[in-house]
């Protein structure tokens, strides 16, 4: 007998309180050691049209939902008893005619009425979108037999009410063709699975577990759903052989990490010996994959896998290298007062220090040049500011001083400890690492590119980057092909968005551009699917700052009524100036609230305050983006670091995706506000294609 679990029980098990949630899953513990246990009080649900579905008891009022047959036990819901019962009468498991995979279907007749296309003879006619689509075509795409007659009779607006209707393959797609494309249909395997649950399209939401330990890694984290469920896209990805380096891209929300987490235990299973890094860019990220990897991996992670930031692992294996105890890095600050100090000593106040520190950081420190003929044969592409032979001169003297200013008391900067560290690691018969693989790779610059090519053995499976250049927020992006990452023949992009409903996608897809392009020239379009809806985003402007904290109040106070819990609620501003505002709101709500910080991340009990770039990795049921005023996004500060028209660009649009991450951050209600005008960002979007309810809130 199997033990299956179903992605719908996690789904309504995040939806209980938590002590509610700590009695469900130790029942589910107890039933997959015996089922027959008579405290279960095992019965079938008797309003059931499946005469398959049974109900375990958990205590008075909790209810497990069980598919029973002769060969699974499969784990379907948890609720409150009317709630479960309901869940039950309303549904079937059953094995697709054409396909072979197994389903969850609503039943038609117990179902809400769906349109019909024509409703009535008087009612108008729409243009239903699959009405010369056949049967055969509709059943290879995974459309339940009683669901045919909907799908043909809807139209564009009908389409996007089945969502939660249809099993998911599915509705992607009918999104798909709706769009335009034609989508792969999945026919029944040469090879038959003899289980339809271990069918590819199955595989997405149903797990056969093996034991209990597997249980518990299913059920420990909310996100369990994206960890435990690949879909059919994502495992090809995960389990394929790769000649060099490879990449996967996609939207905010398909998933990528959790292709990267899967590909770290694929490629442990497949070499038990192999020396692997599982690396990003920031080490708060680093560490919350870390944590995750630890539900695949078990309690104890390989001694030979490796969990570690990239600045972290350079400065760590830079004091191996140097028999060093510690080693001072010189921060920002130090070299733009080192910059300003070398302007007066070699007579060139006439240069900037924000061009010169802007050079600095583009130029020397990313390819670490150390003297006058490297930096004067390096490329500066993508400066806007353009140099002679006699500026460069220039130029270098001051760096020059730099340099002897490190130098003479003892200061690195991570440019050098990247490059020092990767030549060394060049130069030993074997690399640190056979494979490595990054998350959030669209942030790494030319220096972190270059040392992760560097530590890495070249060849079969040697480098996995995961990343979406439209979150780029803290560097301009660089040429991977330039520096030895080819990853031509070997990128993929996921498009099935699981975190963010439709509704707040499309509001922040309209943020960014149509087509993003990244330094290599390669252009991609954001087509992305979300397989679930929700409420509109809301947009509203303030004629003060404390009128929008009093906006913002309001809408805490809606969502602790509607019964969101506050360590479910995020509040992002672009500074922490802004985040006062945010600040003042928590108060006059009266909920009680944390600052994000390196060590704090989501799963609070208390509502989570942050910047925006702090919300990078984090995912929370509501969002409020604050203080979106014109002269707030794009920031004032950012932009006067840099004299460099391309330079300055290239923060224009890290700003713009600084926005997009911070919107992509909720996944059911999103809020945006703003005191005075709206970011441009904003107002550049198109409503007609979001639909956003844009309100006023402004004293007459």
């Amino acid at each position: 007998m199997n033990f299956v679990i179903a992605n719908t029980f996690t789904e309504s098990l995040t939806k209980l309180a938590a002590p509610e949630q700590k009695r469900a899953k130790q029942a589910a513990f107890e039933f997959q050691i015996d089922p027959r246990a008579p405290g279960f009080r095992f019965h079938r649900v008797d309003g059931s049209r499946d005469v398959r579905f049974w109900s375990a008891r958990v205590d008075a009022d909790l209810r497990l939902i069980i598919h029973k047959d002769d060969d699974n036990f499969l784990l379907c819901y948890v609720g409150h008893h009317d709630d479960a019962y309901s869940w039950a009468e309303r549904r079937k498991i059953a094995v697709h005619p054409r396909t072979g995979a197994a389903q969850i279907v609503i039943l038609r007749e117990v179902e809400e009425q769906v349109p019909i296309w024509p409703a009535s003879p008087a009612a108008p006619k729409v243009q239903a979108i699959f009405s010369d689509q056949s049967d055969d075509l509709l059943l290879d795409f995974g459309v339940p037999q009683e669901w045919l007659d909907v799908v043909r009779s809807v139209d564009q607006e009908g389409l996007i009410g089945l969502i939660d209707k249809l099993p998911e393959e599915a509705m992607e797609r009918l999104i798909t063709l709706a769009a335009g494309e034609v989508p792969a249909a999945t026919k029944e395997p040469t090879e038959t699975p003899s289980n339809p649950f271990q069918h590819p399209d199955a595989q997405r939401r149903f797990r056969v577990l093996n034991d209990q330990e597997e249980l518990r890694r299913a059920l420990e984290f909310p996100w369990e759903k994206w960890l435990v469920f690949l879909h059919p896209d994502q495992k090809k990805i995960v389990e394929r052989r790769y000649g060099g380096p490879a990449r996967v891209s996609g939207s905010a929300g398909t998933g990528k990490t959790v292709v990267a987490l899967h590909r770290v235990t694929h490629l442990v299973k497949a070499n038990p010996a192999a020396r692997i890094l599982l690396s990003s860019y920031s080490k708060t990220l680093s560490r919350q994959i870390g944590q995750k990897l630890h539900l695949l991996l078990g309690p104890e992670v390989p001694r030979n896998v490796e969990v570690s930031n990239l600045h972290r692992l350079a400065y760590d294996q830079y004091l191996k290298l140097r028999g060093l105890k510690g080693v001072n890095i010189a921060s920002d600050t130090y070299i733009t007062n080192a910059i300003d100090e070398a302007r007066r000593f070699c007579d060139c106040m006439d240069l900037s220090v924000s061009f010169l520190a802007s050079e600095w950081t583009a130029i020397i420190e990313s390819w670490s040049i150390q003297d006058w003929d490297a930096y004067r044969s390096v490329s500066r592409v993508g400066r806007g500011v353009q140099l002679g032979l006699k500026q460069k001169q220039r130029v270098w003297r001051i760096f020059e001083f730099v340099r002897h200013r490190l130098r003479d008391r003892k200061h690195v900067t991570f440019g050098d400890l990247f490059a020092e560290v990767g030549r060394a690691a060049e130069g030993r018969p074997e690399r640190l690492f056979d494979h490595v693989i990054v998350d959030e790779a669209q942030d790494m610059g030319v220096a972190e590119l270059r040392f992760v090519r560097a530590i890495t053995r070249p060849g079969e499976n040697d480098l996995f980057l995961a990343g979406d250049i439209g979150q780029r927020i803290f560097q301009p992006g660089a040429s991977w092909k330039s520096l030895g990452i080819d990853v031509r023949g070997r990128s993929h992009r996921l498009r099935v968005n699981y975190r963010t409903s439709q509704q707040i996608r499309q509001f922040a897809e309209a943020i960014l551009p149509d087509l993003l392009t990244d330094a290599d020239g390669e252009t991609e379009e954001r087509k992305t699917i979300s397989v679930f809806e929700g409420p509109h985003p809301t947009v509203r402007g303030a004629s003060t700052a404390e009128e929008e904290s009093a906006v913002i109040a309001d809408w805490l106070r809606s969502l602790v009524k509607e019964g969101v819990q506050p360590g479910e609620i995020a509040l992002f501003a672009r500074s922490k100036t802004l985040l006062k505002r945010a600040e003042r709101a928590a108060k006059a709500a009266g909920v009680e609230w944390r600052e994000l910080t390196d060590d704090a991340t989501e799963g609070g009990s208390v509502l989570a305050l942050g910047t925006m770039h702090r919300a990078k990795g984090l995912e929370f049921k509501a969002v409020a983006v604050v203080g979106c005023d014109s002269g707030a996004l794009p920031h004032p500060a950012a932009l006067k670091t840099t004299a460099d028209e391309a330079e300055r660009q290239s923060i224009v649009e890290q700003e713009q995706h600084l926005l997009y991450v911070a919107c992509t951050r909720a996944r059911d209600r999103l809020l945006i506000t703003y005191t005075g005008e709206p970011t441009v960002f904003l107002t550049a979007s198109d409503p007609a294609r979001t639909e956003p309810h844009f309100t006023k809130n402004r004293r007459q």
